[in-house]
């Protein structure tokens, strides 16, 4: 069981947004969901543009992480979520995946926009090394490298962020070669004129071509605060078939979820 996460945000406001998290990932928990994904960038929100170059910024969402870990002891659940993450001097936009407590991993993006180039350093800089990349983050050591694969029970899942999936080769093509049956998508994509029925065309050709579960979380309501409209189109893809999609332009926060059948992939 799967869910795409989309919470309310406020722009920097990381105590908010972690509240907002937080009251979802319990009702995840109590929907007795597996793997629930968050977007891009939720602890802090995705438009907060100059600001995160601002330490007090970086530094507030790493306690926000280590405060959902936190809270997500005891729950046997897996979940991604969304933070500017700062490594050897250089500032990543990062999944983290978080399981009962712990820290399993960091995903950086590899594939970034214009805007996060201003930003951002490409995850690439952990590919191709002749050395695995750990980083002590919210208090704890983990793996941080966008090749990263998770186990959960007999499935393996692993993390692609936003353009990853607009590139012509995405990284879960090769994920899927190897094993993988559940792609996460946190992303924070902007609504234009006729996205959704583009989005849709590629989430459905993504996820048959790699015969995979594909989860899509995408910012909503709260991103909405500069010159671009977020519609919060959350969707959970198997093997080419839309399994459960939820309303564009909530202005609440929202949980969409779905069964994936894992056998059948």
């Amino acid at each position: 069981r799967t869910a795409a996460a989309v919470p309310v945000v406020k722009v920097a406001d990381t105590g908010f947004n972690t509240d907002e998290i937080c009251a979802l990932t319990e009702k995840a928990y109590d929907r007795k969901v597996t793997i629930v994904v968050f977007p891009e960038l939720c602890i802090t929100g995705s438009t907060c543009g100059d600001l995160f170059r601002q330490t007090l910024l970086v530094r507030s969402a790493e306690e926000s992480a280590e405060r959902i870990a936190a809270f997500s002891k005891g729950m046997n659940m897996v979940m991604t979520v969304g933070a500017p993450v700062p490594y050897a001097g250089r500032l990543y936009n990062c999944s983290i995946v978080i399981r009962d407590g712990r820290i399993a991993g960091i995903v950086p993006k590899i594939h970034l926009s214009n805007e996060d180039r201003r930003i951002f350093s490409s995850g690439s800089d952990f590919l191709n090394a002749d050395k695995d990349f750990e980083i002590r983050y919210a208090g704890q050591k983990c793996p941080i490298s966008p090749d990263l694969q998770f186990k959960v029970g007999d499935t393996v899942f692993a993390v692609e962020t936003g353009e990853d999936l607009w590139s012509p080769i995405p990284p879960s093509s090769g994920q899927a070669m190897s094993g993988v049956h559940v792609i996460a998508h946190p992303s924070a994509e902007n609504e234009v004129l006729m996205t959704d029925r583009y989005r849709s065309r590629l989430l459905s050709q993504h996820s048959a071509g790699t015969m995979t579960g594909y989860i899509h979380s995408p910012a909503g309501f709260g991103e909405s605060t500069r010159d671009n409209v977020y519609a919060g189109a959350a969707s959970i893809w198997e093997n080419g078939e839309c399994l459960k999609e939820n309303e564009r332009y909530l202005t609440e926060s929202s949980l969409t979820i779905a069964d994936i059948d894992i056998e059948k992939l």
